[in-house]
């Protein structure tokens, strides 16, 4: 059994007061190791911080590991930037097709109301997975992808009903989808896109 160690000591307004401490540095330690789990982010930081500025050894430390995350997480961009740029995806099959015939004005309305924000959907996911870092290949396939969702919202009875063709030919985020592809394209892969 560890005994437990009493000293008196005085804070500086001369008041006594105790602290116990351990008898063996490992006990310590174990009780500082789940103390320290006890603590959020903040907490921490706040005691490293506090630390550091009374210690030059601590400040080196938190600098050293700094520097070693970074590059870490550096590496790691890097690493997903490669693979992205490995992998060509394919947009072929989205499915954004719905048939209103025959329905009540109420029923179209409703119905494109659900194709639109679908729809809205697959623009936005396009976008984001044909940005800079994204292949060649998957840009342009997301280039492909998003002109035969315009010829699909620009065909006269078409596809699509009037009522989702008339709220997505409204809509700007498939202009913006293109422009933002578009831009992000070499001119070897705008010149192939034609």
């Amino acid at each position: 059994m560890t005994q437990v160690a009493k000293r008196a000591r005085a804070n500086t307004a001369g008041e006594s007061h105790s602290i116990e401490a351990s008898a063996t540095p490992e006990r310590n330690r174990q009780d500082l190791i789940k103390d320290i789990e006890l603590l959020n982010q903040t907490e921490l930081a706040s005691i490293i911080v506090w630390a550091a500025d009374k210690h030059d050894d601590v400040t080196r430390a938190v600098a050293v590991l700094a520097r070693k995350a970074r590059e870490k997480k550096r590496e790691e961009e890097e690493r997903q930037r490669e693979e992205q740029k490995k992998r060509v995806i394919s947009f072929d099959g989205l499915e954004l097709l719905t048939n209103t015939r025959g329905m009540s004005n109420r029923q179209e309305y409703n119905a494109a109301s659900k194709v639109c924000i679908g729809i809205e959907g697959i623009i936005v996911s396009i976008e984001l997975q044909c940005g800079e870092i994204s292949s060649p290949g998957s840009r342009c396939n997301g280039l492909f992808a998003l002109a035969d969702i315009g010829e699909c919202v620009a065909e006269s009875p078409g596809r699509l009903g009037h009522e989702a063709r008339k709220e997505l030919g409204s809509n700007q985020k498939l202009v913006s989808a293109l422009r933002h592809i578009v831009t992000t394209m070499s001119e070897d892969e705008r010149r192939v896109a034609r």
